[in-house]
């Protein structure tokens, strides 16, 4: 393994125990944010859960198209659980509020898979990111080939033979409470959630987004069905970090 040359070696990280000894304990080293190969996994592990801004300015466009509300109002009226601007069109919200919990249960698994595979995994991390490495490109020659589904399919079978063999942790395993006790998996996403976060006490500051901005938006989208696409995580209002918003309708008239 390589080592840098320090003038001042660094302090070893901080070991932070998980759990209780009803549910079970785990203890992870506190590296008071993701490393980059863990951001790289969870993207990885990501690459198929729908955009969320993507998800609601689709909504949000269907109604202000329907009820002539400002494009930015209703988009912030659906990520923070206004219904008195939605009014009548709750159908959309009921519709965002549910693809927010399912989205919201798929990266609480893959967070978690990711902190278990990294930091609790006896494989040096150098084998777990070759292998990893490996899929990633596998996986962008297939796309040349294969249809998205039969590519998806024959990757995912890949990952299972590998995790299997070398014996490392995968989101099946995260799911499987005989393995991690859903108890313990909640205890363990919210100290993931935190490191992921840098443990910030308070929310960052919140944005004003223009309709353009949300215009330019749906264009990203469009090209991340192709590439990556964005994993911010959501708060409790359903936004997320990098996309808070709190445009008023003074800078979202239509035309």
């Amino acid at each position: 393994m390589l080592k840098l040359p320090f003038k001042t070696t660094p302090r070893e990280f901080e070991k932070v125990t998980v759990g209780n000894p009803e549910i079970g304990e785990l203890e992870f080293p506190k590296y008071g944010d993701l490393s980059p190969n863990e951001r790289a996994h969870l993207k990885f592990l990501l690459k198929d859960v729908p955009d969320l801004r993507a998800s609601a300015v689709k909504l949000a466009r269907k109604v202000s198209n329907k009820s002539g509300i400002a494009l930015t109002e209703v988009y912030n009226a659906l990520v923070s659980a206004d219904t008195e601007v939605l009014g009548e069109h709750l159908e959309e919200f009921v519709e965002f509020q549910a693809l927010m919990e399912d989205n919201a249960k798929q990266r609480e698994l893959a967070l978690v898979t990711t902190l278990i595979r990294y930091r609790l995994n006896s494989k040096p991390e150098e084998e777990v990111n070759s292998c990893d490495l490996a899929i990633n490109c596998l996986q962008s020659l297939l796309a040349k080939y294969y249809s998205s589904i039969d590519a998806a399919r024959l990757i995912n079978t890949l990952r299972k033979e590998i995790d299997s063999k070398l014996e490392l942790w995968s989101i099946n395993d995260t799911g499987n409470p005989e393995l991690l006790p859903p108890q313990l998996l909640t205890e363990i996403a919210e100290f993931a959630r935190n490191e992921e976060n840098g443990w910030q006490e308070t929310p960052a500051e919140q944005q004003e987004v223009t309709e353009e901005e949300l215009g330019k938006s749906s264009e990203e989208n469009l090209k991340n069905q192709t590439g990556e696409k964005s994993t911010g995580a959501l708060n409790a209002t359903g936004q997320t970090s990098e996309d808070s918003a709190t445009a008023t309708s003074e800078t979202s008239q239509p035309g």
